[in-house]
């Protein structure tokens, strides 16, 4: 039997299981009494009990405590810290004299000289701040009072990580004496040497800091079982340069952009240290620039970034670029110096580079110094990088593209200018380091190398092994000299007519080349969807396409039309499976004629040398297992893709290829020893890429480097390799609850966290219960062991109407009972407050709303989760369904055959014909021979109440498109929805992109109060449809279907659709054109983004009033409120004209793409409805006349009671008696009725009237009188 422990009593538990394992579990999840976890997070109020996690809004405030809860962290997290220790505020007196006045020249001398003393404060201390529970892995970014710390106002930061061999603090050690300075262990934390306090307004500002907690090292992950790696970016002047540099002309550093007193180079590969610990090998990926994909014209060499006034040289200190003994343009010429990149004009005017300038050779030589101190070993890497700006040829092409004539072959290597030149600099470079111990002799030249002359040779292989005798005699016999070949060239070079030749063997046989170089980026899947589970990524290095078969189109992939060529023999299909390496290596080659088998094999001996995967990888996105070796550039020629990807992110599946290729590779079984020498087929992989520019900063810094736009999607490891794994966390959670490893499951949790914080003292039950709310899991006992599974995962079993309907002692034998909850009971809207990655852990509010239902109830998820927006809102769509899918709770009586079930299974029973899911929360015994199953319906056709998702993820084709321009609406109408009522007024931002580019969001900033600055108002996440009319809308009648008129309207962005009358009474395709809101139930689609909107309902939610003649070029809105964020402001600046700006997401209220929108709010959502139905009737005795009338509410209107929520804080109505247009008497009321009485009618008339005409309004205490009803009663 199987229960659902995460739902149960402590004490069913311990009674329940028994033993070590019970009490465990209940020591885990005692003390808990409730339903399922999401119904009690979500369910009945009267059975509703939240699990939550810290409040988001806690983790953003630092203190000095003392008592304060140390955080845990799990992945990466920004938190507060506090100060554990400080050392007394230092003030320093600054005193500067000047002597002004005493004379001067012309009309009468001079005053007398004065002399003007200025003194100056300024103070300074030292701060050890406490961050979180250690060992933690990477300390990154500190901020004080949200402004990133300036390295130049502090002398020194020491970093601590919290692990058992942490020593005490060397300045804390001096002050407080070392028997009285614990070493703070078990807590990670950092010191902060003579910081100046003075840019902080002389106090101590909030601190907080940017960490990361990796796996722990028992755990075989791919950031531990990854054991060589390339580094790039190969260009960059000084990329690799492990001191700071700095320009004398700018007077800033250059290279030091972490905010840290080192160069980026060397903070980057402290972070590999730390975040990759078992690196051995650094393939060190340096790039010269070639100019042509034609061997006769191709030039190979350095160029700088940028030319400089010969009076400022030296530009930079300590070092000035150089390579090979020249240096950069100099402005006006003089000497000889290297051509610049290819440059483009930005939108702003300015100037932006294609590539970074080649890295200086001194920055070279230090680099491979640094490595070797730190105890790796560093293989240098030549790399070509074409630099031929567009449109010659567009985009920048693949090296592996250069090709030509055969009798050019010999220039391309010898000219001045050519590969042979680059090489030898790079062998010399090598020397001057110390040595390397692996050089690589060239890389992917796939089309020079099956460049072939008349005599049937390849005239570019004996200029490799040239290059590779040179470099062996010039390095020495232990430095490992290769070629990286591309995984497509390595084996065979197939002419045509079934002719093929193996042009590298020559090579590979070499005495000169110590092992078979392969860019090893074969595919490893191939289904039109992700693939997450290791053992099938696995068998991908075995099996699969270009093993077992190949796709001649897409249209075959399409189809799944596989095979190999009709010409080639079963016996061979390995010999032509290029990704059979294994094949390769074990067997000699013999070239083919036709097909057949022709002349001596080659010179390769098999099992002669060794495997190294000069590169493999995998990029961080969707389906990227199918093909890792495409990415997503606009500047390359090869941007692309995988195949059937979304071109959504998805850093698991980089992890799990990573992990599944590492594990793979590591079975003796799949990868034998050689007997020639001993060595592994396969002996070393170096995965693509480490960058040297320190992660987070790169990609964040785009103003510094240009790609960081094309990280989300690549293959960089840094900053995804270590993200934690749900199954990680649940996994330390339940060790740390005293469980052992044999006593539950998390293997099935894969989801990827980003970050996860616990900021203060709980049952450890309810720190899962913070995860399960996000990702969806659950837990039961079975057989002694606690299993977690993700929901809803597996294959329904199907129950046979047969075996439903078995009772105890034939009582009641009904088949099955269903109980439903009210959807009243039930939250309408959800509101998913999470931190938000992309906005720096800031918080933010993903909210789902279902569409159709009478309930007004808003459920809030606090969660301190770090999530995209887009996992925020798919949060909340799927937690908004399963509330509402699992309304019906129920109960079904099983024979005993259906004891297999076990709890969260999924089943389908029929019910009154049709099968319906159900997940089981419980299966028990009850008497003999029966089986009790409780469950909650998962089914019932719920999707289509629901807002379409806002995302997965994906992005456009172009990873670094340019953002898009955004057009903006602000506008104040009455609330969409109760749960928008606020005290403070507010208005609605709705936005779409209206150009070529990305869409990220759209800000909107508002001024300060002092006008100097701009704050953040809101946030737009996601885009609206939105357009104009095109046609005029005439007046229609209010609250009821308008079948005459119609309008036209073209869109900007998006599309719309035709509803039956029931789903737009309920609710939907709501619209704002203009100032009023209406609904349409038919959308016909006209022309391109133009629809004819007709089957009206006018004057919607109070604003019949604006019924109007709508002209053309009326704006038009579809409303939607997870679209749509209602900024607020101070009730005083109701009325005012404030100069909002907006700008498209990342960019600020200056960027480029900003603009500033003047508008007025004039605070339409406090505004109370008009009155209806008013009614006046005189008294024939006494003239008197009763004025009555029913009101309206702008809150809870919608539920079928005799009166409706009052809605105002008192009611009140300002009820007034015209004459035409002048107001002869205003009388405020507290109750919906008035006397007016026949003296106050003779006093205002001079007699009684014979009719009156009067209006009302409803009052509001913040807004004042709303908007009123008029009419004229014949008396």
């Amino acid at each position: 039997m199987a229960q659902l422990v995460l739902t149960l009593a402590g004490g069913v538990l311990g009674g329940g299981i028994g033993g070590g394992l019970g009490q465990s579990l209940g020591a885990l999840f005692g003390a808990y009494v409730g339903g399922l976890v999401d119904q009690q997070l979500f369910g009945p109020q009267q059975d509703r009990k939240a699990v939550e996690g810290a409040r988001v809004t806690d983790v953003s405030l630092s203190g000095s405590a003392y008592g304060q809860t140390i955080p845990t962290i799990w992945g990466r997290m920004r938190v507060p810290a506090n100060i554990v220790w400080l050392r007394g505020i230092r003030e320093v007196v600054r005193t500067e004299t000047e002597t002004v006045g005493g004379g001067g020249k012309g009309g009468g001398g001079g005053s007398a000289a004065q002399t003007v003393t200025r003194t100056t404060y300024h103070y300074y201390a030292d701060v050890a701040l406490g961050i979180c529970e250690g060992p933690i892995t990477s300390i990154y970014r500190i901020w004080l009072d949200k402004t990133p710390i300036d390295p130049e106002h502090v002398d020194e930061i020491r970093l601590y990580y919290g692990d058992e061999s942490q020593v005490p603090d060397p300045l804390i050690q001096a002050v407080e004496g070392s028997d009285k300075t614990s070493a703070l262990r078990g807590l990670a934390y950092v010191v902060l040497e003579n910081l100046y306090l003075t840019p902080y307004g002389n106090h101590f500002p909030n601190f907080e800091i940017e960490v990361y907690s990796g796996s722990r090292p028992e755990v075989a992950d791919a950031r531990h079982l990854v054991r060589s790696v390339c580094v790039i970016p190969a260009s960059g002047e000084w990329a690799y340069e492990p001191t700071i540099v700095r320009s004398r002309v700018r007077n800033a550093n250059i290279n030091s952009n972490a905010g840290r007193k080192a160069s980026d180079f060397a903070v980057s590969i402290e972070g590999l240290k730390r975040e990759v610990p078992n690196v051995e090998w650094v393939s060190l990926v340096y790039a010269w620039f070639g100019t042509s994909l034609d061997v006769a014209s191709c030039s190979i060499r350095p160029e700088a970034e940028y030319s400089i006034y010969p009076d400022r040289l030296p530009d930079t200190a300590p070092y000035t670029w150089s390579v090979m003994g020249t240096g950069r343009p100099v402005v006006g010429g003089g000497g000889a110096a290297w051509p610049l990149v290819s440059s483009f004009a930005k939108p702003d005017g300015s100037t932006g580079l294609y590539y970074g300038g080649t890295i200086s050779d001194g920055s070279i030589v230090r680099a491979i110094q640094h490595l070797h101190s730190l105890g790796y070993k560093v293989a240098l890497y030549p790399f070509l990088m074409m630099d031929i700006p567009p449109p010659d040829p567009s985009p920048f092409p693949w090296r592996g593209r250069i090709g030509g004539a055969a009798a050019d072959v010999a220039g391309f290597f010898e000219r001045p200018d050519g590969y042979l030149r680059f090489v030898r600099h790079c062998m010399s470079l090598a020397e001057d380091g110390g040595g390397v111990d692996g050089f690589v002799i060239g890389s992917e030249m796939v089309a020079l190398n099956r460049i072939r002359d008349g005599a049937g040779t390849y005239p570019a292989v004996p200029y490799w092994q040239a290059i590779a005798g040179e470099a062996k005699t010039r390095l020495g016999a232990d430095c490992v000299v290769t070629y990286a070949a591309d995984w497509s060239e390595y084996r065979y070079h197939d002419q045509g007519g079934a002719n093929v030749d193996f042009p590298l063997d020559a090579l590979w046989a070499d005495a000169n080349v110590d092992v078979i170089g392969i860019d090893a980026y074969f595919p490893l899947t191939d289904v039109p969807r992700a693939i997450y589970d290791k053992a099938t990524i696995a068998a991908g290095w075995n099996s699969g396409e270009l093993i077992n078969y190949f796709y001649e189109a897409q249209a075959d992939r399409d189809l799944e039309r596989r095979g190999f060529d009709p010409q080639r023999s079963a016996i061979d299909d390995r010999f032509y499976a290029i990704k059979d390496i294994r094949f390769w290596w074990e067997n000699e080659h013999v070239p083919r004629v036709s097909g057949t088998p022709t002349g001596p094999p080659t010179a390769w001996a098999p099992r002669s040398k060794p495997i190294w995967f000069t590169e493999y990888g995998v990029p961080s996105v969707n389906c990227a297992t199918n093909q890792p070796n495409v990415f997503i550039d606009p500047k390359s020629s090869e941007s692309f893709a995988p195949y059937y990807s979304n071109r959504a992110v998805d850093r698991v599946v980089q992890r799990a290829a990573l992990e599944a290729t590492e594990e793979f590779w590591s079975e003796s079984a799949n990868n034998p020893v050689s007997p020639l020498n001993g060595r592994e087929m396969v002996e070393r992989r170096f995965v693509w890429c480490w960058d040297a520019r320190p992660y987070p900063f790169f990609p964040a810094l785009t103003n510094v480097w240009s790609d960081g736009e094309n990280f989300r999607l690549g293959h960089w490891i840094e900053g995804k390799i270590g993200n934690m794994l749900l199954s990680e966390i649940v996994r330390d959670l339940c060790l740390r609850a005293g469980l052992t490893e044999d006593e539950f499951d998390v293997s099935a949790l894969d989801d990827e966290v980003v970050g996860y914080v616990v900021t203060e003292r709980k049952p450890i039950r309810d720190m899962i219960g913070v995860l399960q709310t996000a990702y969806f899991f659950d837990a039961f006992e079975s057989d002694g062991k606690l299993v977690f599974v993700k929901r809803g995962a597996g294959t329904p079993i199907v129950i046979d109407a047969n075996d439903l309907g078995a009772s105890e002692n034939d009582g009641d034998r009904s088949r099955i009972k269903i109980e439903r909850t009210q959807d009243t009971e039930l939250p309408i809207s959800i509101d998913v407050v999470h931190l938000d990655e992309a906005r720096d852990y800031q918080s933010s509010t993903a909210t789902v709303r279902k569409q159709i239902g009478r309930s007004e109830s808003v459920t809030t998820v606090s969660l301190p989760i770090v999530l995209s927006i887009e996992q925020a809102q798919a949060i909340g769509q799927r937690a908004l369904r399963e509330i509402w899918q699992g309304r019906e709770a129920v109960d079904i009586r099983l024979p005993t055959r259906a004891v297999r079930l076990d709890a969260t299974d999924l089943i389908e029973v029929p019910v009154d014909g049709v099968y319906r899911r159900i997940r089981a929360t419980s299966v028990t015994y009850g008497k003999p021979g029966l089986v009790l199953l409780r469950g909650i319906a998962t089914d019932g056709g719920i999707p289509e109440f629901y807002t379409a998702p806002t995302g997965s993820g994906a992005i456009p084709p172009s990873a670094a498109e340019p953002v898009a321009p955004v057009r903006v609406e602000l506008f104040d109408m009455p609330i969409m929805m109760d749960a928008h009522e606020a005290s403070a007024p507010s208005f609605y931002m709705a936005s779409c992109p209206v150009g070529v580019g990305r869409f990220r969001g759209t800000s909107l900033f508002q001024p300060t109060a002092d006008e100097l600055d701009y704050v953040v108002a809101s946030i737009a996440g996601l885009p609206s449809v939105m357009g104009q009319t095109v046609t005029t809308l005439a007046v229609g009648p209010a609250w009821r279907w308008d079948r005459v008129n119609s309008v036209e309207v073209q869109l900007d962005y998006g599309s719309l659709q035709s509803l039956a009358d029931e789903r737009v009474l309920a609710g939907a395709n709501a619209a704002l054109i203009d100032n009023e809101i209406l609904q349409f139930g038919q959308a016909e689609l006209i022309g391109e983004g133009r629809y004819r909107l007709s089957r009206l309902l006018r004057g919607q939610r109070g604003t019949e009033h604006e019924i109007i003649s709508h002209p053309i070029a009326s704006r038009f809105i579809l409303l939607d409120p997870s679209r749509q964020p209602r900024p607020t402001f101070g009730v005083s600046r109701i009325g005012s004209s404030i100069a909002w700006r907006f700008a498209p997401v990342p960019q600020g209220p200056a960027g480029d793409l900003s603009e500033e929108l003047v508008f007025t709010n004039t605070g339409n959502g406090l505004r109370p409805f008009s009155p209806v139905y008013l009614h006046a009737g005189r008294d024939p005795a006494s003239g008197d006349v009763n004025l009555s009338w029913i009101r309206r509410t702008r809150l809870g209107g919608d539920a079928w009671l005799s009166e409706v929520p009052l809605g105002e804080e008192n009611e009140a109505y300002d009820v007034q008696v015209m004459s035409g247009s002048t107001v002869l008497r205003t009388t405020r009321v507290a109750a919906p009725m008035l006397f007016y009485t026949a003296a106050q009618q003779s006093a205002d008339f001079g007699s009684v009237p014979a009719s009156i005409t009067w209006r009302v309004a409803q009052v509001s205490r913040v807004y004042g009188p709303g908007i009123a009803s008029e009419q004229t009663s014949i008396l």
